[in-house]
C-alpha cells in the first residue's frame, strides 16, 4: 500500500460560518456520546496547519464503529483507526494505519474528506467555546467529530503509532534512523548504558526525564507496531 503526503508553507488562519443560507442540524460526537447542534455554532478553520488535525476523534456512538487518531510529525500526516472486534470469545483491540492525504483546507482519509471547524457557541451540553472538531458529509448527514488532545514524546512518534514502510524512512540519517529506533524504547522507560551515545542524548530530553524508568526494555516489552517498526529501521541502518 501506498501513502502520499503533501507539504504546505504555513499559511494565514481565519475562519467562516458554515452555511451562508439555512441552517441545519449536525450529529456532534463527543467520546461515544452524541447529541444534535445548530450548524451556526460551528464555524469552518480555513487553511488550518497540518498540526491542527492531530487529534483523537470518535466517529460514533458503537463499540464497533473505530476510533480515528491522526500524528503530525515531521512534516507529515499519519492516521490510524482503532478498535475493537472479536477474537476467541474476547475483544481484541486492533489498530490499522489508513491512507491520508493533506490539502490546502481538508484531509482525505480513504474516500472521506474531513474539515476542520470550531465550536463558537459559549456553551452547549458537552461543548464549549472554542473546541475543534472534523466535519465529514454523507449523502445522508453531516457529522461533528470532537478533537481530544494526541500527543506522542520524542522527534520521531510515528515510530509508535503506524507501522512504517521504506518510504517513510528513507530520508532521514544513520543518526536520526538510530534516534528514531531507540526513542522505542525510551518512550517506555528504557536505561540506557550509562555514558554512551543515546544515554547522553536521552538525558538532555525533558520527557525522557520525567518518565519513570523500567531497566532494559525488551523486544518483547514492544507493541506488535513498535517491534515491526524496530527491525524496519534497523534494516536501514545498517546498510
Amino acid at each position: 500500500m501506498k501513502f502520499k503526503y503533501l507539504l504546505i508553507f504555513t499559511l494565514p488562519f481565519y475562519i467562516t460560518s458554515f452555511s451562508q443560507s439555512n441552517n441545519q442540524a449536525i450529529k456532534a460526537y463527543i467520546g461515544k456520546s452524541s447529541y444534535e447542534i445548530d450548524s451556526a455554532f460551528i464555524q469552518k478553520i480555513n487553511l488550518p496547519k497540518m498540526i491542527q488535525f492531530q487529534g483523537y476523534y470518535h466517529l460514533g456512538e458503537s463499540e464497533d464503529v473505530p476510533n480515528l487518531e491522526v500524528l503530525c510529525s515531521n512534516g507529515k500526516l499519519y492516521a490510524r483507526s482503532t478498535y475493537s472486534d472479536w477474537e476467541n470469545d474476547k475483544r481484541v483491540n486492533k489498530v490499522f494505519r489508513e491512507r491520508i492525504r493533506y490539502f490546502v483546507d481538508s484531509i482525505q482519509i480513504n474516500k472521506t474528506f474531513y474539515k476542520l471547524y470550531r465550536f463558537v457557541k459559549n456553551k452547549n451540553k458537552m461543548l464549549e467555546k472554542g473546541d475543534v472538531g472534523l466535519i465529514s458529509k454523507t449523502d445522508n448527514n453531516t457529522q461533528f467529530n470532537y478533537q481530544s488532545n494526541l500527543s506522542f514524546s520524542g522527534r520521531f512518534p510515528e515510530a509508535s503509532f503506524v507501522k512504517l514502510t521504506m518510504n517513510d524512512i528513507k530520508a532521514f540519517s544513520k543518526i536520526d534512523l538510530k534516534i528514531m529506533r531507540n526513542e522505542i524504547f525510551a518512550r517506555r522507560g528504557h536505561v540506557f548504558y550509562k555514558g554512551k551515545q543515546m544515554d547522553r542524548y536521552f538525558k538532555k530530553q525533558d520527557w525522557y526525564n520525567i518518565l519513570e524508568k523500567k531497566g532494559k526494555i525488551l523486544l518483547d516489552d514492544l507493541s506488535e507496531i513498535e517491534r515491526y517498526n524496530t527491525d524496519l529501521i534497523m534494516q536501514l541502518e545498517v546498510k
